[in-house]
């Protein structure tokens, strides 16, 4: 389909009648063209042009039809039959595989007891994918069909927000955001202002080739979802970008792909700093009066907990006093209970040998 303000032209050069064109002589055209009755706006994905038309379907009378003869339509496949689903599905219990032999047991990758290939092969780490790699891409063909179709205005600075307005990109794409490629480079011929968060070096050669610019900016995750979801976010409250990780850095500073940093090494130097923390006269003076305080804190700390340790030794010594002058005391007392209880007996025996034992 052909979407645009030349799609008046071109239905009046249809009332001509259909003209066979030439698929070949299409390659250097960036016009619209009536190719087998199909309006076709420019060379873009050849393959479909060259794609034969289906045979149109056989006219069967109602005589024709039997059971033998009966298919499904275009693209018809039978139901998967599901296996271990109870005894009334037909494929229950067993799964159709019998009672207990040799092809009842074998599983998936089983090669007749031998230890099979899967095992004897060495284990493979997880591989490392590139930063790149995880960004949607988006070829230069992608870009010069939507400009043709009236899809994308050529003046505007290129960037995800508009690839998504424009319907370049079916769905909003993931952070990190959108890879410029080189695809369909042949047929580009516009002079685009591209400003996206990644750009092939290729890329960035035939966009420079046609007088447009191209660079390669970096956007953290905040910062991209505010950009592509700016409903969520109240004027003024947007989060700000910020500068690459470290292991990103080097990738945004390499002129082949235009990086945001190429020529910014002050900058990037700063950041270092600010990140390592460079002593000055100031901070050293603030670090050692709290280095000082500190220190004072620790022996205050230190001095009350030896006081404290003294007090309770003190204490202790003088329960074990109090308690030992107790313990004589009682004894005291005890001795002279008992004291007290042998005079009075004695005077008790010596009264009663007195009645007894009278003086002639």
């Amino acid at each position: 389909f052909f979407f645009g303000r030349d799609m008046f032209k071109l239905f009046r050069q249809l009332k001509g009648g259909a003209k066979k064109v030439d698929v070949f002589k299409l390659r250097n055209t960036n016009e619209a063209q009536v190719v087998n009755g199909h309006l076709v706006p420019m060379f873009y994905k050849r393959k479909l042009l060259l794609k034969p038309k289906p045979l149109p379907p056989r006219l069967l009378k109602p005589e024709d039809l039997c059971m033998s003869n009966l298919r499904g339509n275009p693209g018809w496949k039978p139901k998967k039959q599901r296996l271990g689903r109870g005894a009334s599905s037909g494929r229950g219990r067993a799964s159709g595989r019998g009672q207990k032999t040799s092809i009842a047991h074998r599983h998936r990758g089983f090669e007749g007891n031998q230890m099979p290939l899967y095992r004897q092969l060495p284990k493979v780490s997880r591989t490392e994918v590139a930063w790149e790699d995880w960004m949607k891409p988006v070829s230069l063909g992608d870009l010069q069909a939507a400009i043709d179709t009236g899809r994308l205005n050529p003046n505007v600075t290129i960037t995800p927000r508009l690839l998504v307005d424009c319907k370049v990109l079916g769905t909003t794409p993931r952070w990190p955001g959108v890879r410029l490629t080189a695809d369909g480079y042949d047929w580009f011929k516009a002079k685009l202002d591209i400003k996206l968060n990644w750009c092939d070096p290729d890329a960035c050669t035939v966009v420079e080739a046609n007088g447009g610019t191209v660079e390669s900016v970096y956007q953290n995750f905040k910062h991209y979802w505010a950009e592509m979801c700016p409903h969520k976010y109240e004027p003024g409250t947007e989060p700000e970008n910020t500068l690459p990780p470290i292991n990103l850095w080097r990738k945004y500073t390499r002129e082949s792909i235009r990086g945001s940093l190429v020529g910014k090494a002050e900058m990037i130097q700063n950041a270092i700093r600010e990140a390592n923390f460079q002593w000055t006269p100031e901070l050293k003076e603030l670090y050692d009066r709290m280095l000082k305080e500190e220190l004072q804190k620790q022996e205050e700390a230190r001095v009350s907990k030896e006081k404290e340790a003294w007090r309770k030794e003190k204490l202790k010594e003088l329960d074990e006093l109090e308690r030992r002058k107790a313990l004589e005391d009682a004894a005291d007392q005890e001795e002279g209970q008992k004291a007290l209880e042998g005079a009075a007996d004695q005077e008790v025996n010596g009264i009663d040998s007195s009645k007894e034992d009278p003086t002639p």
